[in-house]
């Protein structure tokens, strides 16, 4: 994401009562010097408080609130995407499909969504 554009935002969805999973006091040693030593600048971590652990709701509510902020301009959306050892496992249903069928649903033309592939270690 930081090599796409130097205005970053990662979205942390945190259950109220779970506190202390909270990134931001390990977000400097982290992200941010490591980026700052690479010579790009360090993205902002948001934290979106969620009632009763629910993930996509507050999630989408903070990506349509960023996109009506600032219309006109094109908002993407990076989501890993874990890449299945297994060719059966496909036709198990993922998180990542529903969460970019909202997006793409809900976010209008301004939304653009990446899927990353992520590769879990043997």
């Amino acid at each position: 994401g930081l090599t796409l554009s130097c205005e970053v935002q990662v979205v942390q969805v945190l259950a109220e009562e779970l506190k202390e999973e909270n990134l931001t006091r390990l977000w400097p040693a982290l992200v941010e010097r490591p980026a700052c030593a690479a010579g790009l600048r360090p993205p902002k971590l948001v934290v979106v408080p969620s009632p009763y652990r629910e993930f996509f709701g507050p999630l989408l509510a903070y990506v349509i609130r960023l996109a009506a902020e600032h219309p006109g301009r094109p908002i993407a959306v990076m989501i890993p995407e874990v890449v299945e050892r297994r060719w059966y496992h496909v036709f198990f249903p993922r998180r990542t499909t529903l969460l970019r069928d909202l997006l793409l649903l809900r976010g209008g033309r301004q939304m653009l969504i990446i899927t990353a592939p992520w590769y879990l270690p043997d």
